[in-house]
């Protein structure tokens, strides 16, 4: 039995501390208030979320497949912020799939 790419190909294991940062990180992009971009307010959050993107990125990349990580490392709020936000959402399944495996095997 084969398993999805995101189940293969596991990097070396992070601390449960960092872990628990990246649930942290999870749990805010999740809960993020997007606004429309005429709004002032998206300009004032677009920073927030741009940071929150490379904690996610910084942390979660080890956990994910090659493939995975480079598509997580490879997004920018800034440029594209509707068609980010859409990959991050897709990207959150196998990173909270490999947040599991990885507790299980600590």
């Amino acid at each position: 039995m084969t398993f999805p790419e995101s189940r293969q190909q596991m990097a070396m294991p992070i601390s449960r501390a960092k872990l628990e940062a990246l649930r942290k990180i999870i749990i805010d992009i999740e809960g993020f208030p997007f606004c429309s971009l005429e709004s002032d307010a998206y300009y004032y959050h677009l920073n927030d979320y741009q940071h929150l993107l490379i904690q996610l990125q910084r942390l979660a990349a080890p956990l994910l497949s090659e493939t995975n990580a480079n598509r997580l490392n490879s997004l920018d709020y800034r440029e594209y912020p509707t068609e980010t936000r859409a990959e991050v959402e897709v990207l959150l399944f196998d990173i909270k799939e490999a947040i599991d495996t990885q507790e299980i095997k600590n």
